[in-house]
């Protein structure tokens, strides 16, 4: 996901914006996932996942042409990092094990915002790197290209997850 924020956002201050709201559509996932009555079950997880991920990117081909779309991409980013943040379920389980487990929550989530930031960073700077060395035209083409094997690889494994929950 993280990826895709940065190929195809348009300055480091959006980019931003987005990871976070990502990450604070994780943190309402980590806290629903303390109260005892939320269970989910882990292929249907992966499936929300990967399927997140190949809307997203479907919403990123559309938002090419339609600029309105920005505001509707940080509120599915919040959607989308909830469904992202049920995939560490096995991981705030042992969260519960602990006395005070709420330092140690918002400490992983803390480090969750650490590592996609990192991950934006030495995206952004390899693709400012790219725009020194390459024309606009070819660094939106491979832009575009990225974004068309993020989707490729989105629908293979959407579809595998799909068939594993119900076949």
């Amino acid at each position: 996901m993280v990826l895709l924020m940065v190929i195809s956002t348009q300055g480091i201050k959006n980019v931003l914006i987005q990871i976070s709201a990502f990450t604070i559509g994780h943190g309402i996932s980590l806290l629903l996932l303390t109260l005892p009555q939320w269970h989910v079950a882990s292929q249907i997880v992966e499936l929300a996942i990967t399927s997140s991920v190949l809307i997203y990117s479907g919403l990123i081909f559309k938002s090419f042409h339609l600029k309105h779309l920005q505001p509707m991409r940080y509120f599915s980013l919040i959607i989308f990092g909830m469904l992202h943040g049920l995939g560490f379920i096995k991981q705030t389980e042992l969260f519960f094990a602990q006395e005070s487990f709420w330092p140690i929550l918002i400490g992983f989530n803390f480090g969750i915002e650490c590592a996609q930031l990192g991950i934006a960073l030495f995206v952004f700077v390899f693709y400012l790197f790219l725009s020194l060395l390459c024309s606009p035209l070819i660094l939106k083409k491979t832009q575009k290209t990225m974004l068309l094997c993020i989707t490729a690889i989105a629908l293979y494994f959407t579809v595998v997850q799909f068939f594993s929950v119900f076949l």
